[in-house]
């Protein structure tokens, strides 16, 4: 841990809380990061930052996502056969 960079460790209390921020909205107001700051006693600048980095995760996700759907869209689909009867039904 250096004196101009280190990396903050949220407590899961403080984790939870800023998950359930990020879920009503994606994009806190300053009234709210003023009020979330001073409950979790955290910096403004703390907020702000886990925000962003909350943001970049759910975009990484959000890629990630589609280009497993992507890859599935283009794997082809490999049917059983069923061993169910369809007796006298005629399918036109």
């Amino acid at each position: 841990r250096t004196k101009d960079k280190y990396r903050i460790v949220y407590t899961d209390h403080q984790r939870l809380e800023l998950e359930k921020e990020f879920h009503y909205s994606r994009y806190i107001t300053i009234r709210r990061k003023v009020e979330l700051a001073s409950s979790l006693n955290l910096s403004e600048r703390q907020i702000k930052i886990w925000f962003q980095n909350r943001r970049a995760k759910d975009r990484r996700q959000a890629k990630k996502r589609e280009e497993l759907m992507l890859k599935n869209k283009d794997t082809p689909v490999v049917y059983q056969q069923s061993n169910l009867s369809l007796g006298n039904l005629s399918i036109y």
